[in-house]
């Protein structure tokens, strides 16, 4: 029993930060959705790329903040925690030594004696405590609505990450025939070493033609991958509040349960990783690219 008070405890202390720093001050390190040409020069996307490594870097930061927070978290800490839950629960830490030296059959008849007296203790009443159980239903109540509001959303932007995934298994299928198509035509075409003046220009036409093919399979995904980023970030915005009031539900449950202040409040935890999150799909953005054309012998 005491083991999962403990583990019940930690897990709202891991998922807390130190930092003060907020979801909105991570987005704006990211860079905005860009509006991708399948044909960009390398240092428009190196540019891309640099500003999404300042927001890796800035959230492993305020990752590593949490891990040496979670680690100041000792088991003195959590036998205290647990301590407190259980002293709530009328049960001293003495007769939990005593179930654990107890037999099964014995820590039943505990089991069935201790809940006999806890609904005897409901029966008569105590205020004080009918008010905590009452302010931690409605605070449940709360944060299951703006989680099951949070999972409508995610459901959304999985959907249409599947649609995606679905179109680029088509469009992939139409670029590898047409490139199938176009090397079969040159076949019999000598290139490099040995060329003639009439194979480079097949051979240009060929490798002009393949890039055109890739160009047209970036012109399809890429809009499609755009509009499911920027989906994604609509969503993202709207779910820092409610994450932030599930963090301060958390903290206030803690509070009453507990009989005391949480030992670190963050309410931008939750809603820093939706940022985090979001960046994956942002830095996929030219993932369709096809780049200037070039000449490869």
């Amino acid at each position: 029993m005491k083991r999962v008070l403990i583990c019940a405890a930690l897990s709202l202390l891991w998922a807390q930060a130190a930092g003060q720093s907020t979801a909105e001050a991570f987005m704006a390190l990211l860079p905005p959705v860009p509006n991708v040409s399948c044909t960009a020069d390398t240092s428009v996307i190196a540019k891309f790329s640099k500003q999404i490594d300042v927001f890796s870097k800035a959230f492993r930061n305020y990752s590593e903040k949490l891990s040496q927070k979670g680690e100041e978290y000792q088991q003195d800490d959590a036998d205290e925690m647990a301590a407190a839950a259980l002293s709530k629960a009328g049960i001293s830490m003495k007769e939990v030594e005593k179930l654990e030296n107890m037999s099964e059959a014995e820590q039943e008849k505990w089991a069935k004696e201790y809940a006999e007296k806890m609904m005897a203790q409901s029966m008569s009443g105590n205020a004080g405590k009918n008010s905590n159980a009452q302010k931690m239903t409605s605070l449940a109540q709360r944060q299951k609505a703006l989680v099951d509001e949070m999972e409508v959303m995610k459901g959304v932007i999985a959907s249409r990450a599947k649609d995606i995934e679905i179109a680029d298994t088509l469009e992939t299928r139409k670029l590898n025939k047409a490139l199938a198509i176009l090397a079969e035509s040159v076949k019999d075409v000598t290139h490099g070493e040995g060329a003639t003046a009439a194979d480079a220009r097949r051979w240009e036409a060929y490798t002009k033609a393949c890039h055109s093919e890739q160009v047209k399979y970036c012109g399809n995904m890429s809009p499609l991958w755009i509009n499911y980023v920027e989906s994604h970030l609509s969503f993202t915005k709207k779910m820092i509040p409610m994450l932030r009031e599930v963090a301060q539900i958390e903290a206030e449950i803690f509070r009453l349960q507990f009989n005391k202040q949480p030992p670190v409040v963050d309410n931008e935890t939750y809603a820093i990783k939706a940022v985090e999150d979001y960046s994956y799909i942002l830095a996929r953005s030219y993932d369709f690219w096809a780049g200037k054309y070039e000449l490869h012998n």
